[in-house]
């Protein structure tokens, strides 16, 4: 049982660092020069907004992208922390493997 959890942590954690290398894949060198439209879901270089105004090509409101603090820096930590715990446990004897 806990083999087949390390299994799926091993799993989550290999979506998040994928999702984590597109954001970086992604990024231009000005980090304010991104702009976020929610309702296309898109990320917009500023030079391509409609007018210079705080619209997106399809005419929504957008908000300037945020490099925060990301909540996916925590479970990429408990992904590993939990991998590790888990082998730890595993290989000490102190969880059946059957």
């Amino acid at each position: 049982m806990l083999i087949g959890a390390m299994v799926l942590a091993g799993l989550v954690l290999l979506v998040l660092v994928a999702d984590r290398g597109t954001a970086l894949m992604t990024r231009v060198a000005d980090a304010g020069s991104l702009v976020y439209c929610r309702p296309c879901d898109m990320r917009y270089p500023r030079d391509q907004l409609v007018d210079g105004s705080r619209r997106c090509p399809q005419g929504h409101h957008i908000a300037t992208a945020s490099r925060g603090f990301s909540m996916s820096t925590v479970l990429i930590a408990a992904c590993i922390a939990f991998i590790a715990l888990g082998a730890l446990l595993v290989a000490s004897g102190a969880v059946a493997t059957r």
